[in-house]
């Protein structure tokens, strides 16, 4: 469309003027992603490696734009290639350990033993280079439980949180460790001591979660709506409060929420995309259609918008509209 393409040649004059660097690579590049037009991402991706051969964030995008199409042998070459570079450079580690676990759930993937083996593996480097990794350490915790080592992987969770005690993600991955391994109350008091210290959507959800996963469903839907009213200026709290009424079964009133908060949050992405998705599921398609639709008349196109436009035309069976939204 027509804001892509004032999108693209912005990038693309960017990377002419002295501003030109290795950023405006990585943007540009960007651009041909945003697009799904990954053959252009990579050959933008493919110059900049060669014009800045030793900038980690262009090197990290060839490598994540060769994930994106399946060339995983490439991908592994570069990022392995980063990492020997420099053995802290956590995003590196993070692109190629999540690319590994992402092809243990290929269908009929092939050598998933070796696959998890090479997680681990690296995710041990990860630890030991950069002891304090939040994604290191939560990923790791999470396969131990998988394998029947819960309580070393609670140790590591507890010793992070008490060194990181803001970071939800350790906060989060212990309750989740603590409950796999059967402490329940330990993992409801974990996160509502969390709740006090550093309260969040995130949190809210999560001991939500907990309490109708044990048999407290009106305590979930209490905790919500009371989180939702005493933060009543961010939408987090009220889609956590529409994701508990769905959860519920509770699905017309879930939506009805979901308006709620789309009028309250006009510019919320996050809000508008939740409640066209659930006003399709429950077989609405017009009125998700029109939810999206009002919000891209209040906030505008963008190519990823349009994508979302043309995927709930699909799902109605307007295959010509979704067609035409993207050309």
């Amino acid at each position: 469309g027509e804001r892509f393409t004032q999108a693209n040649e912005m990038a693309r004059q960017a990377i002419y003027t002295i501003t030109g660097g290795p950023q405006a690579w990585v943007v540009w590049v960007g651009v041909a992603a945003a697009e799904q037009d990954l053959p252009t991402a990579l050959d933008r991706a493919k110059q900049a490696r060669a014009k800045f051969p030793d900038d980690p964030a262009v090197r990290l995008r060839l490598a994540d734009i060769e994930r994106a199409r399946g060339d995983y042998a490439a991908s592994d070459t570069e990022l392995k290639s980063l990492i020997a570079d420099d053995s802290t450079d956590g995003p590196a580690y993070e692109s190629l350990i999540t690319s590994l676990l992402e092809r243990l759930h290929h269908p009929g993937a092939a050598g998933a033993r070796q696959v998890l083996t090479d997680a681990v593996t690296w995710l041990n480097r990860l630890v030991q280079a950069v002891p304090d990794s939040v994604y290191g350490n939560v990923t790791t915790a999470t396969l131990y439980t998988q394998v029947g080592r819960g309580q070393e992987a609670e140790a590591m969770l507890r010793r992070l949180l008490a060194q990181q005690p803001d970071q939800t993600d350790v906060l989060l991955g212990l309750a989740r460790v603590l409950d796999r391994e059967g402490k329940t109350d330990e993992a409801i008091a974990t996160l509502q001591r969390g709740l006090g210290d550093q309260p969040g959507p995130d949190v809210t959800a999560a001991l939500a979660a907990l309490y109708r996963g044990h048999g407290r469903a009106k305590d979930a839907l209490a905790l919500t709506a009371r989180m939702m009213r005493e933060h009543a200026w961010l939408p987090g709290y009220a889609l956590a409060d529409a994701a508990e009424r769905w959860e519920e079964g509770r699905h017309e009133d879930a939506v009805a929420a979901l308006h709620e908060a789309a009028a309250h949050f006009p510019r919320s992405q996050e809000v508008a995309l939740r409640l066209a998705q659930r006003e399709t599921d429950l077989g609405q398609a017009a009125a998700g259609i029109a939810a999206w639709r009002q919000y891209m008349h209040v906030n505008g196109e963008t190519p990823e918008r349009n994508y979302e436009l043309a995927h709930f035309y699909s799902s109605a069976g307007h295959d010509d509209e979704a067609v035409a939204t993207l050309q």
